[in-house]
């Protein structure tokens, strides 16, 4: 939207996320979610501390002070640090002993992706409420505290709910670029068509719900 709105006014924006759940590790997923921020922050602190380049635990230091100043850059609440020390922690772990760079089958690089797509919902969660409201639904989420892992009411969810979480699926991968990246003028006019209706949709959203503040309001 931001990119789109910057060139209807002659401003040129930067991407500022690539596909972020397509990556493979913590550590891709992290450079290609916001990646204006990452890149600042890699620039003007991480590289100026010496990077990785001064050894391992030069390089711990730095990324606990990078992760830091991020948690800082959101804000100062409680939430912010659990959730930067869960990331820079999951990143350490990744670099220092998983290390998926050295996997060398094809089920190791499968299921390594999807304990990072496990994990970055936990990491959002802890983002967004207190820890203690966020240790509570982690609990629940994994089938502790009296609550079934799987029941009906998460079958019906399911059930109503499953064109847009085919729709998020589609679009969180680079799938209909290549399309319309290899195909002809039909196709971008029935993505243009696509994007019309889901736009529509996303206002009714919008509208049905009532108010609904920045999200940086909060921070």
């Amino acid at each position: 939207m931001v990119i789109g709105i910057g060139q209807m006014l002659g401003i040129t924006v930067p991407v500022n996320f690539n596909y972020p759940y397509c990556a493979a590790t913590f550590t891709d997923f992290w450079r290609r979610w916001h990646m204006t921020l990452s890149f600042w922050f890699r620039d003007y602190v991480y590289i100026p501390l010496g990077g990785s380049r001064k050894g391992r635990l030069r390089t711990v230091i730095n990324l606990v002070i990078v992760w830091l100043l991020t948690a800082l850059w959101h804000g100062s609440a409680l939430n912010y640090l659990c959730w930067g020390g869960l990331a820079v922690g999951l990143l350490l772990l990744e670099k220092l002993i998983i290390r998926p760079d050295r996997f060398v089958h094809s089920w190791q690089k499968v299921l390594y992706r999807i304990f990072v797509l496990v994990c970055l919902p936990v990491l959002w969660l802890v983002f967004g409420l207190s820890p203690e409201r966020a240790g509570k639904l982690l609990m629940i989420m994994f089938g502790m505290r009296g609550h079934a892992f799987w029941n009906l009411r998460a079958f019906f969810f399911l059930q109503n709910s499953w064109f847009y979480i085919l729709t998020a699926v589609i679009f969180s991968m680079p799938v209909l670029a290549r399309l319309q990246h290899h195909t002809g003028k039909t196709v971008r006019i029935i993505y243009g068509i696509f994007l019309v209706l889901a736009s529509v949709l996303a206002v009714s959203f919008v509208v049905l719900e009532g108010y609904s503040p920045f999200i940086y309001t909060f921070f």
